[in-house]
């Protein structure tokens, strides 16, 4: 039901149109006929007329007949096509009828009564209507577009402020990041304190020690010296060669005890003095990385510090034991100094 309803206003909007295609494209001058007709018997007092209905169709034909429904189209077509009808009777009127006067001027009134009877009241109301849903969907489009635009401003403002706070995250986040690093190199610095605390407590403890073992070694020594002077007397050859091998035992593990006891105290005094250079390089960390106006600096300040955390340093404990070179770190600093863009 619904598409039979559709199809058939579409075929009446259809037979409308082409309809008052033609009555457009009517002028009031062709039917006036002043030139073939002359003054007296012409339709030129009529022209007012015809401009009026002319004008009445004219704007039929600008209205939306979407918003039409099918029996008011039903009753638009023969108003259409009467008034095709004696406008084409108008056009093709021929003076030679008997008296052509009154045929003339019954034209004349029918079209003013189909005017006044039909044509007005069944196209006024049409045409009111579409001229106020063409105002309103125009309203409707200002409004829309109004709004459109406003949402687009407030987009636009919204994205920069957005990208303003983002920024500002951003910006915070690099900060707080950076804080991070810096104070936790700083902070870091306090477990190398500790150690170095830890070693030079120790150095002190075996130097302590060593102190010992020189006052005992030296004392022994000189005891057995005036031993020996005050009882060499006294004593066999193998008595006293018997003496000397013991005594000489003793005096050899003083003096290894002394060397080893020596050696454990200058790796502890070595081991302090590692860790306290340590702890004073990343203590000074911060300061290098704030006075740093570009990445790369700041780069190579921190792969120094890593330097200072994680290469190897001599202990002590072995004598051979070579010293870490620094010349790849060297290199690394020279190679990303020079290629900004390496990462």
């Amino acid at each position: 039901m619904a598409i039979a309803y559709i199809e058939e206003s579409k075929e009446l909007k259809r037979k409308l149109k082409e309809e008052l295609k033609i009555i457009i494209n009517i002028s009031p001058d062709s039917l006036s006929r002043v030139d073939e007709l002359g003054i007296n018997l012409s339709f030129s007092e009529c022209k007012p007329i015809f401009e009026m209905v002319l004008k009445l169709f004219g704007n039929l034909n600008a209205c939306d007949l979407n918003q039409i429904p099918r029996d008011k189209l039903k009753k638009l077509i023969p108003i259409t096509n009467s008034a095709i009808q004696l406008f084409m009777q108008i056009k093709n009127f021929d003076p030679r009828i008997t008296n052509p006067f009154q045929s003339r001027d019954d034209l004349i009134n029918q079209l003013c009564s189909q005017y006044n009877s039909s044509y007005f009241p069944e196209i006024v109301p049409v045409v009111t209507y579409a001229s106020m849903e063409s105002n309103n969907i125009s309203k409707l489009h200002a409004a829309a577009k109004a709004v459109i635009d406003k949402l687009q401003d407030d987009a636009v403002g919204f994205k920069k402020i957005a990208d303003k706070e983002v920024k500002e995250i951003k910006d915070t986040v690099d900060k707080v990041r950076n804080a991070a690093a810096e104070t936790g190199v700083t902070v870091h610095s306090s477990h190398f304190e500790k150690e170095a605390n830890e070693q030079k407590k120790a150095s002190s403890i075996w130097l302590w020690a060593v102190i010992a073992l020189v006052v005992i070694t030296a004392g022994f020594g000189r005891w057995c010296l005036v031993y020996y002077l005050n009882n060499m007397e006294k004593m066999s050859i193998p008595q006293a060669l018997q003496l000397a091998a013991a005594k000489l035992i003793i005096f050899s593990l003083l003096l290894t005890s002394l060397v080893w006891v020596g050696r454990i105290y200058k790796a502890h005094r070595h081991n302090y003095v590692i860790n306290r250079h340590r702890q004073n390089a990343l203590k000074t960390f911060e300061a290098f990385v704030k006075a740093a106006n570009d990445d790369q600096t700041k780069s190579a300040v921190l792969l120094q510090a890593t330097q200072c955390i994680f290469s190897p340093q001599p202990t002590g404990y072995i004598t051979h034991e070579s010293e870490p070179s620094g010349s790849p770190q060297i290199l690394e600093i020279i190679r990303n100094m020079a290629n900004p863009n390496s990462k």
